[in-house]
């Protein structure tokens, strides 16, 4: 394995599936890669939804954004084969293994290669298998712990100031970002609690339980004072208009007026946000902002997909009220989340904050 470790220079990390989380989760592997490896370069290989996520992150070299087109086809893997075999990578790490990133990596020549074990098409491609937890049955261990799994497959024990979530904000975005919000009416003072009703699935008005998100952000607003601001991406607007219609308290929302970047700055200028098991719910624990997370699913799993290494509190039914097999994107109708009293999360959120004001005053 030392020798191994000595020849490691230039590195290739694939993670081209799940969403923005997912990734946003797995920066502490390129964190721990370059402490490990100093004098390595780094390269992530990414969607190009997403690539904005690990912008400016001091770890990595070269960041190659991919499309879904370009995951398509024979002749696309083909010219990436081509492409990655130019770069002479000496080490290839793939986070989220299909058979084509195996074959990817196997085809252009990496010596060393991890992936994740028990698949039988495609797991022995792998020079270095790594059982991931999650399909050992391990709901305890956090989602970071899972991914850091494929760098301790390589011999390096993750030390503890790498196991940070990174996501950079540059000061002109987060100035675009403050300007959203005053041309919404918001000062700088104003308290803001942002929520975000979504959870990134390919759901409805008809199926998504409108309603009870709606109750949700009324009783953070009675109960907390300050603003609601609501977001969402482009595709939720409806979801997220419908929701505001339905509250009885005045909010604002900044659903499909933003990308990532600047959704993030928004984020940062709230003091709680709240939110389903999410995307967004991420990036506010990356940039160290109080969190709600409301895990109402029986396949949501909050201790793999908590809120990482900031303040928070998790809302979850001790019994979830539901006899169906959890199948998420399929559900008719979302009782867990109907089974929820408001009043569950407002309590989740004093308690939070009030801990949180705690700590400032030692």
């Amino acid at each position: 394995m030392s020798k191994i470790k000595n020849n490691i220079k230039n590195i290739l990390v694939i993670h081209c599936y799940g969403g923005l989380g997912d990734l946003l989760l797995s920066t502490p592997v390129f964190h721990s890669l370059k402490s490990a490896f100093p004098q390595s370069d780094i390269t992530a290989l990414v969607q190009k939804g997403f690539s904005s996520i690990i912008e400016n992150n001091p770890a990595i070299h070269e960041i190659i954004p991919l499309s879904s087109e370009d995951m398509k086809g024979i002749s696309n893997l083909l010219k990436q084969i081509e492409n990655i075999r130019k770069k002479k990578f000496d080490t290839g790490i793939v986070l989220w293994s299909t058979a084509r990133e195996a074959h990817l990596m196997f085809l252009s020549g990496i010596p060393v290669r991890v992936g994740q074990s028990g698949r039988l098409l495609y797991s022995f491609l792998f020079t270095h298998q790594v059982n991931r937890r999650s399909d050992q049955g391990d709901e305890e261990s956090h989602w970071v712990e899972n991914q850091l799994d494929f760098v301790r497959a390589l011999g390096v024990e993750p030390l503890p100031e790498d196991k940070k979530l990174f996501f950079d904000i540059p000061p002109h975005i987060q100035t675009k970002s403050d300007q959203i919000l005053k041309e919404l009416g918001v000062k700088d003072d104003d308290f803001l609690i942002g929520f975000h009703s979504t959870k990134g699935l390919p759901v409805d008005g008809k199926r998504w339980p409108l309603q009870q998100f709606a109750l949700f952000a009324d009783a953070l607003s009675k109960e907390l004072g300050g603003k609601i601001v609501l977001t969402g991406s482009s595709l939720e607007v409806s979801i997220v208009l419908e929701i505001q219609k339905l509250m009885k308290l005045p909010s604002i929302s900044v659903a499909g007026r933003t990308n990532i970047k600047e959704l993030a700055g928004i984020i940062k200028r709230c003091s709680l946000f709240v939110c389903p098991d999410s995307g967004p719910m991420h990036i506010a624990s990356a940039l160290k902002v109080p969190v709600v997370g409301i895990y109402g699913l029986k396949e949501d799993f909050p201790k793999r997909w908590a809120p990482y290494d900031c303040p928070h509190e998790i809302v979850r039914l001790p019994e979830i009220p539901c006899d169906r097999k959890c199948v998420k994107a399929d559900c008719p109708r979302f009782i867990c989340y109907e089974a929820i009293p408001p009043g569950m999360v407002v309590s989740s959120a004093k308690k939070l904050l009030d801990r949180v004001k705690g700590e400032k005053t030692r």
